[in-house]
């Protein structure tokens, strides 16, 4: 809340040229569809996102100093209530909240597959807002919204076809049960924050998913490889007890370490991408997309994986892209970080 009050002109200027599309689409923009205006009204985008706080514009994608064209440009619902026209998201989603947490309350788990966790439909969200009869941008701004926000959602997906969705919803929403303003909100988010901050007593120290796959601080440990080696281990150790046949998997990512090792950008780029489209069946997912869209993965792993799906059009770019009279943009420093496919393959492992 303190960020917007101390903005800048430019940075108000940017936040609103975000807004301002995302009103009009319903979806956020890239940076190549913010990009040339703003340059043209005279500013410097990438320095502009560079001095905007985080809890009003989050990072496009860890890893890169400066944004690509087809990064997506989002706003917090705090970056939303900074613009001008941002106060009826920001009503809507505030409403939401305790409305949620109490259907979560009252939510009667069934017996059936998919039963057991609260799904929340688009219609519901429309009926409860009694949101516009809009060409679908009123409630496709809500959708994103709530993907983006850490309210207690448990996952989400959506028909392409007819534009249709729903949101899973977990008891963490009751933490929202009271708020009524953003600043209650926020103030939440906060206080989870510290919380999340705070070290656990040694003594009651449960291992986390880091210490599994050797990691120290979301990155390899010192003298591993991009893919752990603990992570090959565990994938090793549960393929000869599966009916899947990992082979190639295991071979792809030998290569993708070596290469990696040796910073070979393309082939790299590539051994990467041929990976995230092999898993999905152990997922018992068709696609990556679907691997994003509707595999249960908690808040932080959703977001690793939202970034996957994202690099994979770095990955068409490194393997299909033309010769041409341009300078090629991918750069080694543009690989993932090795925490976001340590995370998709350790959980793989645990499915096979």
């Amino acid at each position: 809340m303190e960020e917007s009050a101390t903005l800048t002109a430019e940075q108000r200027q940017l936040l609103q040229a975000v807004y301002d599309w995302f009103q009009r689409h319903g979806t956020w923009p890239t940076f190549g569809q913010i990009d040339r205006p703003l340059r043209k009204a005279g500013l410097d985008p990438v320095a502009v996102i560079k001095s905007t706080a985080h809890s009003l514009l989050p990072p496009f994608q860890a890893g890169r100093s400066a944004p690509q064209p087809n990064d997506v440009i989002h706003l917090t619902i705090q970056g939303i209530a900074a613009c001008d026209g941002g106060g009826e998201d920001v009503d809507r989603f505030v409403r939401l909240l305790p409305w949620l947490a109490q259907r979560e309350l009252d939510f009667e788990p069934g017996a059936g597959p998919g039963e057991d966790n609260l799904q929340v439909a688009s219609g519901e969200f429309k009926e409860f807002l009694g949101l516009p009869e809009d060409p679908g941008t009123s409630l496709s701004r809500l959708y994103e919204i709530l993907n983006l926000e850490r309210w207690g959602w448990n996952g989400s997906a959506i028909n392409p076809e007819t534009g249709e969705w729903h949101v899973g919803v977990s008891r963490e929403v009751g933490r929202f049960a009271g708020v009524r303003t953003l600043a209650d909100y926020v103030s939440i988010l906060t206080q989870r924050a510290e919380e999340e901050r705070a070290p656990y007593p040694i003594t009651h120290a449960a291992p986390t998913w880091n210490d599994l796959a050797g990691l120290t601080n979301g990155e390899p440990a010192t003298g591993d490889t991009y893919v752990a080696a603990s992570v090959i281990q565990f994938l090793e150790d549960k393929a000869a007890q599966s009916t899947w046949n990992c082979d190639k998997l295991l071979q792809l990512i030998r290569e993708l370490n070596d290469n990696h090792a040796s910073k070979n950008t393309y082939a790299t780029h590539a051994l990467l991408r041929a990976i995230l489209d092999h898993v999905p069946p152990i997922l018992r997912c068709t696609s990556f997309n679907e691997v994003t869209s509707s595999y249960k993965w908690g808040r932080t792993d959703k977001g690793y994986i939202k970034s996957l799906l994202a690099f994979r059009l770095q990955g068409d770019d490194a393997l299909h892209r033309p010769i041409s009279e341009h300078a090629d943009v991918l750069r080694f420093e543009d690989v993932p970080p090795g925490t976001w496919l340590n995370r998709l393959l350790h959980e793989c492992a645990q499915r096979l």
